[in-house]
């Protein structure tokens, strides 16, 4: 049972419905987890949605079973769900986004250049100091 847990991997989601964000949405997202699926050797029984388990139409999706979310971020989850709903880190060394920050380049406002440092310090710790210890990685929330 996938809720006893503390880190889920690929294969363990190859009998599973995977909700899945629409490409024409997240094209990113959606591509990087095919990818994934098919280096990983799984076709996972893919069902395509327009929402997320970050809002309430998607939290209810699995809220009443009908299948699993793959998110990104922390707390993956519309917040009046997060008691009733699990997060699980996915544990794929290869489950990593490039994440790009772009600007103006004569922009040489304070502001700008403050969230750029910050952006670049948070990133580095990633993926990394991102999984957290055991304790915190079964926080409630949905997807995995």
């Amino acid at each position: 049972m996938l809720a006893k847990r503390r880190r889920i991997r690929l294969k363990d989601l190859a009998n599973e419905k995977i909700l899945m964000i629409d490409n024409r949405i997240s094209p990113g997202f959606n591509e990087k987890m095919l990818r994934l699926f098919r280096n990983a050797d799984i076709s996972p029984r893919i069902i395509p949605t327009e929402t997320m388990p970050y809002d309430e139409a998607g939290a209810i999706l699995v809220e009443s079973g009908k299948g699993i979310y793959l998110a990104v971020g922390e707390g993956p989850c519309y917040p009046s769900f997060a008691n009733r709903l699990l997060v699980l880190p996915l544990d794929e060394p290869s489950a990593v986004m490039p994440v790009h920050i772009v600007w103006r380049k004569d922009d040489q406002s304070r502001t700008t250049l403050e969230f750029v440092r910050y952006a670049r310090e948070q990133f580095r710790k990633r993926p990394k100091d991102h999984i957290s210890t055991p304790g915190k990685d079964r926080r409630r929330g949905s997807g995995t």
